[in-house]
């Protein structure tokens, strides 16, 4: 039965429109392209230097296709390249088959020999590998054990799976979350079929996977009302693995190009009113969104702002960009003024002002949104700054028993300048040559002068305070978690920007270094910021991690003053728990009466540790003063 249309807008066609697209769910499955049976499932881009005792060369790089699916898949016409996409290789699919649950391992031929498929079942062990897996080898691309990517695309050239990856952890591939699909995890040890490799210190599943994921929706798209000119977007947060692909529909059609995880419709007119779905697919099964309704309103309507433009710091000489949404109809038009005076041409709702001088800092920015019903305006201030003196001061990247013991890389920012400095917005990376990589910090993150914050891989602040220890850390020590990218113990560079900057290349801060020895951090002195080696015991700060053995210095930059962190009574003795620095020399001296000039040396104690505990015999009826000074 097939509904009568009513007027745009109307809910009750919103539900005709909903039951229309449920009934026709099994027919639409018919034009949503089934790709997606096969999925990247592993990969290693920097193998283990430590070989067997006849070796002489490291292993090479290789990647893992699985078919999740039940049927037999023929590759022919399928060709595969890395991140940067210079080499497209094809001919290692012809005349090949991949079987249900099937993996096959391509396998780069190495610099200084060929990599047979024999070499390789000799490198990990013909008694861990599946009977009869399939290695195909291939001359380049290799994999870049800073970050890279594999594309692989079938005959007609359509996008089968792609996955990236950040920095190598040597010696340990990368493979599959379990849970969630989401690639980028790093092989461990007896864990999810990781095995160590015979003639290496490799650790991975070549042949081996955890099995699919059941495909699910996470995230529905949500209905809306949009004034008729206005912009619409829906989106879905799907898992599953293989991974998903989309298909949107409005009205039970597919909608062509629609094939994201988002929706995006411009210059919303009556016609685009309608339920809108999107199918879930990854070739082994298919999933339908709840439906949402798009209403389009052309019912007059004024200007009210929905999102106003925002106060804005800038670098001097940088590009300040101001932008506003608002809905209205008729759709609204746009004056932007500086000072209450209009800006000649600015009349779109983003004003570019480029080269922003320090005499243009204090400026008010106004916008004006209007229609025939009425207008609405809002203001930000704009404030143009002098770069900050922000300098990277410490890098782990190479942490002991690596991302097995579940610590990760880290780096220390640190504050050289007078004036405290609220680092929303602004951005870090790896690599200076693009933004795409980059980590934006989305909260407003106020680091003092003098202070150093911490910017950890993957870790919480409360999983990087219990790796080092809170007792050793500086009292309330900023730790932000970020992901997106890993430090390579091999060699690194980090940079900063501010979120105005538009040129990679122009960052504010950085810091560069050739190598990393495992369980050390790097210490850089500013202002040239120059690497001048691994933190050493009791040098510029540097403790031991109270969990895991490493050395290094978060949160401080010289060593700190002993400072008492807990004063009892137990049995009638005093116990002063301290941090202090491991092998210095202390005196615990004391006096009854602090206008007295002269301290008493009760004792003396050589710390063995950065956190100390002295016991002292006390008489309660006398009231003490105590003092912890670190001795010449």
């Amino acid at each position: 039965m097939e509904a009568k249309p009513n007027p745009a807008g109307s809910l009750q066609r919103g539900r005709l429109r909903e039951l229309t697209c449920i009934v026709w769910g099994t027919a639409v499955l018919a034009v949503i392209t089934a790709r997606a049976q096969l999925a990247i499932t592993e990969v290693m881009s920097s193998a283990a230097t430590n070989l067997g005792p006849t070796l002489v060369s490291q292993k090479s790089d290789f990647w893992e296709l699985t078919n999740f699916g039940t049927n037999t898949m023929a590759l022919d016409g399928y060709k595969f390249t890395d991140r940067e996409r210079r080499v497209w290789v094809s001919d290692i699919f012809t005349n090949r088959f991949i079987g249900p649950g099937e993996s096959i391992i391509f396998v780069q031929t190495n610099t200084t020999g060929v990599m047979h498929p024999p070499d390789f079942v000799h490198w990990w062990g013909a008694s861990n590998l599946p009977p009869n897996l399939q290695v195909r080898p291939y001359a380049r691309p290799g994999f870049d054990s800073d970050e890279d990517g594999v594309e692989l695309v079938d005959g007609s050239g359509k996008l089968v799976d792609q996955v990236h990856f950040g920095a190598a952890f040597r010696g340990h591939s990368f493979v599959y979350d379990p849970d969630t699909g989401e690639f980028g995890s790093f092989s461990a040890l007896d864990d999810d079929g990781s095995f160590m490799a015979v003639e290496a210190d490799d650790v991975g599943s070549p042949g081996v996977t955890t099995g699919p994921i059941e495909l699910s929706i996470r995230q529905q798209p949500v209905s809306q009302t949009q004034d008729a000119g206005a912009d619409a977007e829906f989106s879905v947060s799907a898992i599953g693995l293989p991974r998903p692909t989309y298909q949107w529909f409005r009205d039970g059609a597919p909608l062509a190009g629609a094939n994201n995880s988002k929706l995006i419709i411009t210059g919303l007119q009556p016609q685009h009113a309608g339920v809108y779905l999107v199918w879930v697919s990854n070739g082994v099964a298919s999933v339908a969104s709840v439906p949402a309704a798009l209403v389009v309103n052309t019912d007059p309507l004024p200007p009210t702002i929905i999102v106003a433009p925002a106060d804005t710091i800038v670098f001097e000489g940088q590009t300040v960009v101001f932008s506003v949404k608002a809905r209205g109809f008729p759709t609204p038009v746009f004056q932007w003024q500086t000072n209450g005076v209009n800006i000649p041409g600015a009349t779109n709702q983003t004003l570019v002002v480029p080269g922003a001088s320090l005499a243009m800092s204090g400026t008010i920015y106004t916008v004006r949104a209007q229609n025939t019903n009425g207008s609405a305006s809002a203001s930000a201030q704009l404030t143009v700054t002098t770069p900050p003196n922000l300098a990277i001061t410490e890098v782990m990247a190479s942490v002991s028993n690596g991302p097995a013991s579940g610590h990760f890389d880290w780096f220390e920012l640190t504050n050289l300048d007078a004036n405290a400095i609220n680092l929303l917005g602004y951005r870090f990376s790896d690599r200076d040559d693009s933004f795409d990589f980059s980590y934006t910090i989305t909260n407003a993150v106020i680091i003092e002068p003098g202070e150093s914050i911490i910017f950890a891989q993957r870790l919480t602040r409360e999983e990087f305070i219990q790796w080092w220890g809170a007792d050793r850390l500086p009292p309330g020590v900023k730790v932000i978690t970020y992901g997106g990218f890993g430090l390579d113990g091999q060699g690194e560079e980090i940079y900063f920007w501010n979120g105005a900057e538009e040129r990679s290349e122009d960052w504010f801060a950085g810091a560069a270094f050739a190598s990393s020895m495992p369980g050390y951090s790097l210490r850089f002195v500013p202002p040239d910021n120059y690497d001048v080696g691994n933190s050493e015991l009791g040098l510029d700060g540097a403790f031991q991690a109270a969990n895991g053995g490493d050395i290094g210095s978060p949160g401080y930059t010289t060593n700190p003053p002993p400072r008492f962190l807990s004063v009892y009574r137990s049995e009638g003795a005093l116990l002063l728990k301290s941090r202090v620095i491991q092998g210095k020399q202390y005196a615990l001296v004391s006096k009854t009466n602090l206008e007295d000039p002269y301290w008493a040396t009760l004792s003396t104690h050589l710390a063995d540790d950065f956190v100390i505990t002295i016991s002292r015999m006390i008489d309660d009826s006398v009231h003490r003063f105590f003092l912890l000074e670190e001795m010449e």
